[in-house]
């Protein structure tokens, strides 16, 4: 998990450095400046540690949170999981056949720096 938190501590820094720079400008400059501290909240607070945990899946990124939980969901069901393209896909069928799904992570490399190394995961 360490380049997803030192990303976030980067945004943070970011974040103070902007509102410290909006005290003392004007008008103009502060509403743009209002602009980025609101797109930079939204970001922190969807890929934020309490809801994020970034992992590699074969060569897409996936939230591994999001996958444990649909997984536990699923628990008792036939689950085949597949990578095609830029999304996992789960297929899903109870044991009785009754009820089918299909469930897609898609890849959220392009919200995380090109470098970044994140845990290796197997489906």
């Amino acid at each position: 998990m360490g380049a997803h938190k030192e990303m976030l501590d980067a945004k943070r820094h970011r974040l103070r450095v902007l509102k410290q720079h909006r005290k003392r400008v004007g008008k103009v400059e502060a509403t743009r400046i209002d602009g980025e501290i609101a797109e930079m909240e939204r970001y922190l607070k969807r890929f934020g540690l309490k809801v994020m945990q970034p992992a590699r899946v074969k060569n897409i990124v996936i939230n591994q949170k999001v996958y444990r939980a649909m997984l536990r969901k699923l628990k008792g069901y036939a689950v085949n999981e597949s990578v095609q393209g830029d999304k996992l896909i789960l297929t899903y069928r109870s044991p009785d056949g009754s009820t089918r799904g299909k469930a897609v992570l898609y890849d959220l490399s392009e919200h995380f720096p090109y470098n970044a190394d994140f845990p290796e995961i197997e489906i």
